[in-house]
């Protein structure tokens, strides 16, 4: 619209990069009625491996870098560096599986419940994470509307279990549950993978992994429903409204459960429309007992800083308050200056 801190002076050029300018006619000023934003650039570069942005941050090259829940080796390093900053989200957004249930294996509920009780999330994330988020037992935080506290559903692993719904999905479908794993090309994506593809086999689930692709091209399959499964994180915050973007009949899937139980997709329709936060539990609670998403993680970005950064997250709202750098709604650069 023209109104915020900087305009785009150059994107596409390179693709990973894209160089923001200040906007001499920003409206807002600094606490100090000083003119915003203090910074004359801003550039963004897409870095995908976590060891490479660390050592950007290590190096003094970068100002600013994030990292998320798989970055555990990255963040340990980077709290041992004088020199950097670590600020952390608040940790309550939720890692989930998503399983598509319009094609075979998952739709059928048993090969989803084989898989969430193979998992053992505190193994995958001592691996991941080392000590920088928390292993999932419920959707977010229990100040959001999908937490549910006694869902009936046990998320930790449990082998004997996993085999039990296993044995059911033979019975059913006269098939040895067997699981086709998508995969991006990043070295976290290809860790991650890894770690639960040896978790899955342990208890007998056989898994192929698909050829690597792009993150974007990862997301863009999940929407499209061209993956046995997908990887997302629309679960995060108070607000309920981005989870159910993809929980209500749009033409953003991840899942498909709107094909296979419509009344559970028409349950969130209902409960956005009454607003209530118990109505979407009773939603998030069928979620939980049919398998449908199963959460894995329960996490916080990280932003490093260099301290040679100030202003980080200084930009007063028109309410009083601190507008965060890295939040749920984007970025926040307009106070933020190198060496002063």
């Amino acid at each position: 619209a023209g109104t915020g801190p900087f305009k785009v002076k150059s994107k596409g050029v390179d693709e990973f990069t894209t160089v923001l300018e200040a906007n001499p006619n920003y409206w807002r000023k600094a606490a100090d009625g000083s003119k915003l934003p203090k910074a004359q650039t801003v550039t963004f570069k897409v870095v995908l491996d976590a060891a490479q942005r660390a050592n950007a941050m290590v190096k003094g090259s970068a100002d600013m870098a994030v990292f998320g829940w798989t970055n555990g080796t990255q963040l340990n390093r980077l709290k041992k560096v004088k020199s950097v900053s670590l600020i952390k989200e608040a940790q309550d957004t939720s890692s989930s599986i998503h399983f598509n249930t319009a094609v075979a294996p998952f739709n059928n509920k048993n090969a989803r419940l084989a898989f969430s009780n193979a998992i053992d999330r505190v193994g995958l994330l001592q691996v991941l994470s080392q000590g920088n988020a928390l292993p999932a037992n419920r959707f977010g935080a229990p100040y959001h509307d999908y937490y549910v506290k006694d869902s009936g559903v046990e998320l930790k692993a449990n082998p004997k279990k996993a085999k039990q719904y296993m044995a059911a999905y033979k019975k059913d479908t006269g098939k040895d549950l067997e699981i086709v794993f998508p995969i991006d090309d990043t070295a976290d994506g290809l860790k991650t993978v890894n770690v639960m593809k040896r978790q899955l086999e342990k208890v007998g689930i056989k898994v192929t992994l698909m050829a690597p692709v792009t993150p974007t091209q990862y997301i863009l399959r999940g929407f499209a429903l061209r993956q046995q499964l997908s990887w997302f994180n629309v679960i995060a915050s108070r607000d309920s409204s981005f989870a159910s973007l993809f929980s209500t009949k749009t033409n953003l899937e991840l899942s498909g459960f709107r094909f296979t139980n419509p009344p559970l997709a028409q349950c969130f329709v209902d409960a956005r429309a009454a607003g209530k936060s118990a109505a979407y539990k009773k939603c998030a609670k069928t979620i939980h007992e049919e398998g449908y998403w199963t959460p894995v993680a329960t996490y916080g970005n990280f932003l490093a800083v260099q301290k040679n950064i100030s202003g980080v997250g200084a930009t007063r709202l028109p309410n009083g308050a601190s507008r965060e750098i890295l939040g749920r709604a984007g970025w926040d650069f307009a106070s933020v200056t190198v060496g002063g």
